[in-house]
């Protein structure tokens, strides 16, 4: 599978976010960057040739990670926030998240995102 058009998707989600979180329509934003780093972080693993369980959440993708390249990630809250994210959106409840949960959770995607960019130019 080519993952470039899987980057590709994950950076347009994650313009969207930024978007949506202008607009201070946060709950679209929150989805948007939670797909945002499922899409780049599967797109990872599938670059690192790890076969990828469909039922992984945000914990599981990031321990597989962490076996198979040098990205560390230990911000354990904003794990746990993704996966709220992930079971919330997959149940239709909405999401209460304020505007300053939101702009975490994009930093914290940028961050990521620019580890995988900068482990795939290496």
């Amino acid at each position: 599978m080519k993952t470039e058009y899987l980057y590709q998707r994950a950076r347009q989600f994650l313009s969207a976010s930024k978007y949506n979180y202008d607009k201070e329509f946060y709950d679209i934003s929150a989805i948007a960057v939670e797909e945002a780093l499922y899409m780049a972080l599967n797109a990872k693993l599938l670059d690192l040739g790890v076969n990828i369980p469909w039922y992984l959440d945000f914990e599981g993708l990031f321990r597989i990670l962490s076996k198979y390249s040098t990205i560390k990630v230990n911000e354990k809250e904003m794990i746990k926030r993704l996966n709220e994210i992930r079971i919330k959106l997959g149940y239709s409840i909405p999401l209460e998240l304020d505007k300053e949960n939101v702009k975490q959770l994009i930093d914290f995607a940028e961050k990521i995102m620019e580890q995988i960019d900068q482990h795939n130019s290496a």
